[in-house]
């Protein structure tokens, strides 16, 4: 799906929010009345751009100010401040440190 602006307005702090968004994150996007679980994958070097996957395989190429308007009605949500990668590399090293002899198998 590409998601172009629509000329919403938009703070300046919903912008700032968008171009700062980090890659891997998940979210919960709704889009034309439904929710995908998608995560953010890319952003064109001028990050005038935004692309999203989601888990069924489908993508949302989504323009910065329509992202921001996304952002800021709550059609795009978090859903883990913390990150995948950070979890899952302190659950495994959770997992080394209550039985380390893992390692040496």
């Amino acid at each position: 799906f590409v998601i172009s602006d629509n000329g919403a307005p938009v703070d300046d702090a919903m912008l700032a929010w968008a171009q700062d968004l980090k890659p891997g994150t998940w979210y919960t996007l709704d889009h034309n009345g439904s929710s995908a679980q998608v995560q953010y994958a890319w952003q064109s070097k001028r990050k005038q751009l935004h692309l999203f996957a989601a888990v069924d395989g489908s993508s949302y190429l989504i323009q910065l100010h329509r992202l921001a308007a996304y952002l800021q009605t709550g059609l795009l949500v978090a859903q883990d401040e913390e990150g995948l990668t950070m979890r899952a590399t302190r659950d495994a090293l959770a997992k080394l440190d209550a039985n380390p002899e893992r390692l040496l198998d």
